[in-house]
């Protein structure tokens, strides 16, 4: 009977043995995440970052590796991590803000990475959002990951209203500190209308600007984004590489009028009276049409008013491009027309006429 127990113990033993123990999710080991914002191109300010903290982002992960002996396939969504706010949080004080999600999460084990994607518009909140799909993803695949955005339509009413999106990151907890880092691009263009005119001396007559109209311009599209041949970061932090921003089926075209009624006298000074974030398009025969008016700088003069069209796109500027700035600075300056009057002398007739009847 002893010897019957005895075998049974063992053989018990000899099975826990076998099992394997495995800590998921260690505390402390929990996902951080950070974004920043690359340069716009052309050398313009950019109020992008302050866009991206008021518009937040959605992330998006995907298993990196498999893992059979505890189900994991590679290019399935990371506990549920499939559109997930992030939103940013102010520092008070001056402090520096933080990005945070509503419920922690944790990484997946050491050695495991993940690939993170993200997007940022203020188009989320609207009924007519875009929708967003990944591919290409699976276990050591780089250089075939792939985001589309469709059914993205310019808010030309909102200078603010910006598309972002971060660079394509494979990730896991030995790296960066255990933070994602996610380094956004402006998918948009920029433009920014200044005026000037040349003189506002005592004698100048006196500009006044009503209303500027960006004509047939596109205002909707699909965004392609897809891996460069760049490798940003390796190893020490993660593993990122650069990405490529395109747009296809760029079409929609409307036009867009701005009207200004006060504060637009124009100066000498080049002064912003317009920013737009617009679908980056080429400019064959797209139009900028200005009406203005222009008094003469004496008591009890009317203004007059005057319309002329602009080619917006030029030599140096043929189209808009991804993540670039441009600049028009136009000069209203009125060109006086000037008389000068001279009479010929009278021709001299040495014969005489005679007219008789």
């Amino acid at each position: 009977m002893k010897k019957i127990l005895f075998a049974a113990l063992a053989a018990a033993f000899l099975a826990t043995g076998c099992q394997k123990t495995e800590i998921i999710n260690p505390v402390g080991d929990a996902i951080g995440f950070n974004a920043a914002l690359n340069k716009l191109t052309k050398g313009a300010a950019d109020a992008g970052e302050a866009n991206l903290q008021s518009q937040n982002f959605k992330v998006w992960s995907y298993y990196a590796y498999t893992d059979e002996t505890n189900g994991v396939t590679a290019s399935t969504v990371y506990d549920g991590i499939n559109g997930m706010d992030v939103t940013y949080t102010a520092g008070a004080d001056g402090a520096a803000g933080s990005w945070g999600t509503e419920l922690q999460y944790y990484w997946p084990g050491t050695g495991k990475s993940l690939d993170f994607f993200a997007v940022s518009t203020g188009k989320f909140a609207d009924e007519t959002k875009p929708s967003v799909t990944i591919e290409g993803m699976g276990a050591g695949k780089l250089g075939t990951r792939k985001l589309t955005i469709t059914g993205y339509t310019v808010n030309n009413a909102n200078a603010n209203d910006d598309l972002m999106v971060a660079e394509f990151v494979r990730q896991n907890q030995e790296q960066n500190q255990k933070v994602v880092d996610l380094k956004f691009k402006h998918a948009l263009s920029k433009v920014i209308f200044k005026f000037k005119t040349n003189s506002t001396d005592a004698t100048a007559p006196i500009v006044n600007v009503k209303s500027l109209t960006i004509k047939d311009v596109a205002t909707s599209g699909t965004l392609t984004v897809t891996e460069g041949t760049e490798t940003l970061e390796n190893n020490s932090d993660d593993t990122r590489v650069d990405v490529v921003l395109a747009w296809t089926s760029v079409d929609t075209p409307s036009d867009i009028t701005e009207t200004f009624t006060t504060n637009n006298t124009l100066t000498t000074s080049a002064e912003t009276y317009v920013t737009k974030l617009l679908m980056p398009q080429a400019l064959t025969d797209k139009k900028l049409s200005i009406v203005y008016t222009i008094t003469e700088n004496k008591d009890g003069a009317s203004p007059r008013e005057f319309d002329i069209d602009f080619n917006l796109g030029e030599a140096t500027v043929n189209s808009w491009g991804i993540n670039q700035a441009i600049t028009y600075v136009i000069n209203l300056s009125p060109n006086t027309i000037k008389f000068n009057p001279s009479v010929a002398p009278w021709e001299t007739v040495t014969d005489d006429t005679s007219m008789s009847n």
